[in-house]
């Protein structure tokens, strides 16, 4: 199990990016739970200045494109060697990267 802290000045924001326009997390008060097999927790703590991290993160396949799309929220799709990887920048300018073992990316 991986747990994170991300220091964030607007926490509900956060909360509605990763859960309701992501879909890829779960909330549990201040914590966000990956809900999609990966073991990784980020616990959201109040701060002025919200911290700037990268964050990776490895599925087999994942349906998401339609979302970001719907939410309108910019994102970059690339292949590469090990299959494909996706790029984007929450509300707190965390860039968080998604890469899959194949071409399952949709």
């Amino acid at each position: 199990m991986v747990y994170l802290e991300i220091f964030t000045n607007d926490k509900k924001e956060m909360i509605d990016f990763y859960v309701n326009k992501l879909g890829i997390f779960s909330v549990l008060g201040d914590r966000l739970i990956c809900k999609l097999g990966v073991e990784l927790i980020l616990d959201l703590r109040d701060a002025d200045i919200p911290s700037q991290i990268n964050l990776g993160i490895r599925f087999e396949s994942l349906s998401i494109i339609k979302s970001l799309e719907e939410f309108n929220i910019p994102y970059k799709l690339e292949d590469n060697i090990a299959g494909q990887r996706l790029h984007i920048i929450d509300p707190n300018n965390n860039k968080l990267w998604i890469t899959t073992s194949s071409d399952e990316i949709n």
